[in-house]
């Protein structure tokens, strides 16, 4: 997966159809709340929807501590695009 796609991988995850991140309180940073099932279902979903073979990226996902689609933001995103080479 490029870093080009990674970037829109997490827009999605951030956005309603995928973690759905919204502050509770408008302007208030300590009122983030999201969506998350515990797995990478919407993550899987992600790439298959944009014909990226999920295995060798979840992989790589996985490695970096993404064990589920929130914390593929949480963190995966920084290291992801920091240019990690496996």
């Amino acid at each position: 997966m490029t870093k080009e796609q990674f970037e829109s991988l997490c827009e999605y995850l951030e956005g309603p159809e995928g973690c759905d991140f919204r502050q509770e309180v408008p302007g208030d940073d300590d009122s983030t709340a999201w969506e998350c099932d515990g797995t990478l279902r919407k993550t899987v979903q992600w790439m298959e929807e944009h014909d990226i073979e999920p295995a060798v990226d979840l992989a790589r996902i996985v490695l970096l501590g993404g064990h589920c689609d929130c914390e593929v933001i949480f963190n995966v995103q920084g290291r992801y695009m920091g240019g990690y080479n496996g």
